[in-house]
């Protein structure tokens, strides 16, 4: 079933997972195993975060309350001028600090109480300009 999770609406996605027909982490590694197998021909991703997308995954595949999360198990990816917890955010330059960032911006707590998965951060043009 993983090749036909690829390709599917967030609304089929999280509706999948709220009836528990798929687990948000057979979703999460379908999507991981697309990026891996197409990206370094796109060049898309800055960083993909595999472990800790996985972990969140397992997470939700825990909770009793699946029915209350409208992006339940979706894979979502954050473009790098958005700060994510423990990440970097560059903003498409190697003269950003390269430390990780201590909380996640609202945009990506609101994603995150709603299901979705964060799977990576995408590139960006330089300082996004």
């Amino acid at each position: 079933m993983d090749d036909q999770l690829v390709g599917r609406t967030a609304a089929e996605l999280a509706e999948l997972v709220r009836n528990r027909s798929v687990t948000a982490g057979a979703v999460t590694r379908a999507h991981l195993e697309r990026i891996c197998a197409v990206d370094s021909q796109l060049g898309a991703f800055q960083l993909v975060c595999a472990d800790r997308a996985l972990a969140d995954a397992a997470a939700i595949d825990a909770r009793d309350d699946l029915s209350q999360l409208p992006l339940a198990g979706v894979p979502i990816a954050i473009k790098d001028h958005v700060d994510i917890a423990g990440l970097p955010t560059r903003n498409g330059s190697l003269a950003t600090d390269p430390g990780p960032r201590a909380a996640d911006a609202t945009l990506v707590t609101r994603l995150r109480d709603a299901g979705a998965v964060i799977v990576g951060k995408t590139r960006v043009p330089e300082m996004c300009g």
